[in-house]
């Protein structure tokens, strides 16, 4: 069960970035009130993988740390989200 609830968040992650990125457009147009959406959803990003990475509880779900073969990629992932 815990690997599921893994699986699904290590899916949130791509739909998070995906929200991301209409954000960014929306304050790109002008909409200066989308910056508080923005920090909300680059937290949830931050956290979702920071948990992944490590396992633990996300929203009262237990989730498994990457697994070994797994964690290049996560790796990966995190080298391109830090500015």
């Amino acid at each position: 069960q815990d690997v599921l609830h893994s699986i699904s968040y290590a899916s949130d992650l791509k739909v998070i970035v995906e929200r991301i990125g209409g954000t960014a457009n929306s304050i790109a147009s002008g909409n200066e009130g989308d910056r508080i959406t923005l920090e909300g959803q680059l937290t949830d990003f931050d956290n979702t993988y920071a948990r992944l990475g490590v396992g633990g509880n996300i929203a009262g779900l237990n989730v498994v740390p990457a697994q070994s073969e797994l964690q290049p990629a996560y790796e990966k992932v995190g080298e391109a989200w830090i500015p």
